[in-house]
């Protein structure tokens, strides 16, 4: 805040915010999200405007609250198609997936797993193509599609070998 970068005070507020998320303390990490997407919006910065809303998606979904975590992702999303930003996409999707799966939207959250997975396979991200690899294969495993799911951890397993995020 003392140097008055606003892009570098934007990046802590994150980080602030995801250490709130880890100490389950989501009431806080939304006040700082909120935070974050104001200042973001105060110099349109469409992309870290973008990046907050999904923040506070995660904590809403965190807290059950699944139609406001369901209109930030969507939104976030929107400003990640229009900025065309593929990785942020792939997040999103992802982000959706989950959200999904936890609303118990099996369909939609497969739908939004595969394609994560897609845009991950085209622009080369395959340290982070296992995340959305295990999610799709987790729905296909609940409905009983298992030669599908058992193809997609294995290649989830490969490439978080192949990358070093075995986590």
């Amino acid at each position: 805040e003392n140097a008055k970068d606003t892009n570098m005070k934007i990046g802590t507020m994150a980080n602030i915010g995801l250490i709130y998320i880890g100490q389950k303390n989501y009431g806080e990490a939304l006040k700082v999200y909120a935070r974050q997407k104001t200042l973001a919006k105060a110099i349109n910065a469409k992309r870290h405007y973008g990046i907050s809303l999904t923040s506070e998606g995660t904590a809403y979904d965190y807290l059950k609250e699944y139609g406001k975590a369901r209109e930030h992702f969507l939104e976030a999303l929107e400003i990640f198609l229009e900025l065309g930003d593929k990785p942020l996409i792939a997040q999103c999707y992802n982000n959706l997936s989950v959200h999904y799966e936890l609303s118990n939207e099996d369909d939609k959250a497969l739908e939004y797993a595969l394609k994560s997975i897609k845009i991950k396979k085209d622009i080369g991200s395959l340290g982070k193509i296992a995340i959305s690899q295990i999610a799709a294969a987790k729905i296909y495993n609940k409905k009983g599609q298992y030669q599908k799911a058992l193809k997609l951890f294995q290649e989830a397993l490969v490439n978080a070998e192949n990358t070093g995020y075995l986590d």
